[in-house]
């Protein structure tokens, strides 16, 4: 197999653990929100509020992360073809 394909078979293994990242922060923010529908407001919402904007921006930084994997991963498929 070439440098090339070594490559890009890595950006494929780094673009799949960065969706398992989005979407295990997708399920925690969910569970959060059924948290809220569960508890009302039993719980501090301020203290809520600050988890799910938490792992949102981890979520955003992981959505950022694989833009730029993508766009790598593209190019270097343009030059293996």
């Amino acid at each position: 197999m070439s440098e090339e394909m070594l490559k890009y078979e890595q950006l494929v293994l780094e673009e799949d653990e960065l969706v398992s990242k989005i979407h295990t922060c997708q399920t925690a923010i969910n569970a959060v929100m059924d948290a809220v529908l569960k508890e009302g407001k039993s719980l501090h919402m301020l203290m809520v509020e600050d988890v799910i904007t938490m792992v949102h921006g981890l979520e955003i930084d992981c959505q950022t992360n694989l833009l730029h994997l993508r766009l790598k991963k593209f190019l270097l498929a343009y030059e293996i073809r």
